[in-house]
């Protein structure tokens, strides 16, 4: 036969011991182990809306984009690394020359010499690039 204290030692170091009484009985879920499976809702997109004409309509939505962003860059709170990739990438996407001199501002405040360097070759493939276009004209 066990000791009473060393019954109670044996409680409190396990954590066990009688539980607290509650007034509710605490009921199992019966679908406790089965899976959950939400109804899917079927969506219908409007009726009243046109499809978007891949082709030419994506190109101008594109368009209007690059337009809207291109003054909006400087306002943007980006690293100096994000900012020369966003000025290179809105070079790219629009063909517009006329943000190399941003790019390359940027560049120069690009702190990594690692970065710094790839970046500044960016612009000069960038100027390469205009360059041969012009020459092909």
């Amino acid at each position: 036969m066990q000791d009473y204290s060393q019954n109670n030692q044996i409680q409190g170091i396990t954590g066990l011991g009688n539980p607290p009484k509650t007034e509710t009985p605490i009921m199992l879920n019966s679908h406790q182990n089965q899976s959950f499976n939400p109804p899917v809702q079927s969506v219908n997109p409007p009726t009243d809306t046109k499809p978007i004409e891949q082709t030419s309509n994506l190109g101008d939505i594109k368009k209007n984009a690059l337009q809207e962003l291109r003054p909006l860059v400087d306002q943007l709170d980006l690293s100096p690394e994000e900012k020369f990739k966003t000025y290179i990438m809105i070079i790219q996407a629009s063909d517009d020359s006329g943000l190399i001199n941003k790019a390359y501002e940027v560049s120069k405040q690009i702190q990594d010499k690692k970065e710094k360097a790839q970046a500044l070759l960016d612009v000069v493939n960038e100027i390469n690039y205009f360059s041969q276009i012009e020459n092909n004209d």
